[in-house]
């Protein structure tokens, strides 16, 4: 099912940055599934500082007019909201190596 980047979260987001971690290492997408459960990269900092390190990709608190988390990539001209900094990060990813939709597997949506 397509997705819009920006409305990526939890398995579907961890899916998307799975798929643009991994590629087609993959025999089939339910293998890719249970790698992104295991990672949960938009939760856990372990897994997802990283690729935020990475990919220098720079995030800005809210404020009060905006109270969402940003995550700008300025060499590739993406960026991307989300109610925490790995989510905006992640969704920022997923987006400068996919792009603004994902075709996520149904399971997940």
């Amino acid at each position: 099912m397509k997705v819009k980047t920006a409305d990526l979260i939890g398995p579907a987001l961890d899916w998307a940055v799975a798929k643009c971690e991994w590629g087609n290492k993959f025999a089939n997408s339910t293998d890719l599934v249970q790698v992104a459960r295991r990672q949960g990269y938009s939760t856990n900092w372990a897994q997802g500082g990283p690729i935020i390190e990475r990919e220098n990709i720079d995030l800005i608190s809210p404020t009060p007019s905006d109270p969402l988390w940003q995550a700008m990539q300025w060499r590739f001209a993406h960026g991307a909201k989300g109610p925490t900094p790995p989510i905006a990060a992640m969704r920022c990813f997923v987006a400068s190596k996919l792009s603004d939709e994902v075709d996520v597997p149904d399971e997940l949506v």
